[in-house]
């Protein structure tokens, strides 16, 4: 068979021979090879000659430190060709601390050095001597880190932004790195399979993805787990530092809550459909671990909320999010960046700006109810206090104020309505209290001035008109999940969960 049109590279290529023709009968024998393409290549193989070794490409490389690659191995014949046969047989192994290797042939660039990787089977073994040489990456103004899940049905819309990232990475100051996941078993028109790790490059071809692939971490990699975007951000500060750092969170989001159906169909964050798994929100502190961001932005809905927020305020200056549904592109990522990249010594607080302006002057987004805002989360603690006070008031008389309740419910912007959340703008829920109810107009308006102070940049459509850039959830005791909610650091330290266990 004969590929064309592809782009320099490096690729891994792989046949199956079957005893039927068209991948018919039973799978008799693969073959495998990891070449450097650069201009032209030709592969050649064999059904019927005798193994007489292994061969393990790529043969010899240079790599650096903090890179990974996927390594090939298959049995060779007397001629050189390729021979098909058991490749459930190779067994990996290495010498030296330069590398490591994995069970399958995934070689991790350890420490400046040399080591040879071997694959051994059928009393045969074939090796590759890897070099491994320092990073020379150094120090940059900013670092953004893309923790991009695509394991999910949004996985069409990942290489539009990773095309989107590509086509704005203009400024040596300013790298993008990501670590991207498709699955094509539930989803085979996805463009590969596995996770992957990239350092975004500039290119205008929006037909394919060009950026330097870093680390190709192949299957089973679970990025539902907060000890996966954990490993992420660790391996990339150590590797990529700066002055400035920011995470993005791009997948479905659902707010604070797990779901209210038995079992739980749904978490917070990062939902990973080939392990049925996601991020709870009271597991984000633990995901994020020791870092501090200048700003963390969700490319995920609804999840810019009290009980979000306050799960990290301590891990990041800034939080970046929208109260309400995000269309399934997410950000334009090309628009976001554009300040950043045109001067790298923007401000942090300036930077965020960039996110919340891509959606809201979004053509394309008009028909679609859109709020973005930009919270300071030193000022976080402010408005949980008064949240608090203001609970302590509202559960002193839930019976006199049921009729009241409803009514803020029924008139108060409301996100994703007719679902089983009932998340609203806590700024206008404030603001209907207090005009219902007089004794509640101090603690709501503590309330109100204390999001005005956090919310530093708040921009919302047409289509949500009563947003001001922080959500709660209001929901009555016989709707909540308290036993989910009262894992938010949120409910340990305010009355609002003591609230929702009581309203009417």
């Amino acid at each position: 068979h004969i590929f064309s049109d592809l782009v320099k590279g490096t690729y891994t290529v792989t046949a199956e021979l079957y005893s039927a023709p068209n991948a018919g009968g039973t799978l008799t024998g693969t073959v495998a090879k990891t070449l450097q393409l650069t201009s032209s290549a030709s592969i050649r193989s064999s059904a019927t000659a005798a193994a007489t070794g292994i061969a393990v490409t790529p043969t010899d490389p240079q790599m650096v430190s903090g890179t990974s690659q996927q390594f090939s191995a298959s049995f060779i014949g007397a001629n050189g060709q390729l021979v098909f046969g058991d490749a459930s047989l190779f067994s990996w192994s290495k010498t030296g601390s330069a590398v490591s290797v994995s069970n399958s042939g995934n070689v991790t660039a350890d420490n400046a050095g040399t080591s040879v990787v071997s694959a051994s089977a059928n009393s045969f073994t074939g090796s590759s001597t890897v070099t491994v040489t320092p990073s020379t990456s150094g120090r940059k103004k900013w670092t953004i880190l893309v923790f991009l899940n695509a394991s999910n049905n949004l996985y069409p819309y990942s290489k539009l932004n990773m095309n989107q990232m590509e086509s704005v990475a203009t400024n040596p100051d300013v790298r993008i790195i990501v670590q991207w996941k498709q699955n094509q078993t539930l989803y085979p028109s996805s463009t590969f399979d596995g996770t992957r790790r990239y350092l975004v490059t500039h290119d205008t071809n929006t037909n394919q993805v060009s950026s330097q692939l870093l680390q190709d971490l192949g299957s089973g990699v679970d990025m539902g787990k907060p000890e996966t975007l954990n490993s992420f951000i660790n391996w990339a500060q150590d590797h990529y530092p700066a002055d400035h750092t920011a995470l993005i969170l791009w997948n479905h989001g659902n707010g604070w809550q797990r779901s209210r159906l038995t079992p739980a169909v749904t978490r917070g964050i990062s939902y990973d459909d080939e392990f049925k798994s996601a991020i709870d929100t009271w597991q984000l502190a633990q995901a994020i671990g020791d870092h501090q961001f200048d700003y963390i932005a969700f490319d995920a809905c609804l999840m810019q909320m009290m009980e979000v927020a306050y799960e990290i305020k301590d891990k990041a200056d800034y939080l970046v999010g929208s109260e309400e549904l995000t269309p399934a592109p997410g950000f334009r990522y090309d628009k976001a960046l554009q300040a950043i990249m045109a001067d790298a010594t923007i401000s942090p607080f300036e930077a965020t700006k960039g996110w919340v302006d891509c959606m809201v002057n979004e053509p394309s987004y008009e028909a679609t109810n859109i709020t973005q805002s930009v919270v300071d989360t030193s000022k976080l603690q402010a408005v949980a206090t008064a949240a608090s006070a203001l609970a302590d008031v509202l559960k002193a008389d839930p019976a006199g104020r049921a009729s009241l309740i409803q009514s803020v419910r029924s008139q108060a912007q409301r996100y994703d309505e007719g679902t089983l959340r009932l998340y609203y703008d806590l700024w206008d829920v404030a603001n209907r209290l207090k005009a219902g109810d007089a004794t509640l107009a101090a603690s709501a308006t503590a309330v109100q001035a204390a999001i005005e102070s956090a919310v530093l940049y708040e921009k919302h459509n047409a289509r949500s008109p009563n947003s001001h850039g922080i959500g709660i959830d209001f929901s009555p005791k016989t709707f909540i999940n308290l036993a989910a909610y009262n894992n938010l650091r949120f409910a340990t330290v305010t009355s609002w969960d003591e609230w929702l266990a009581v309203a009417p």
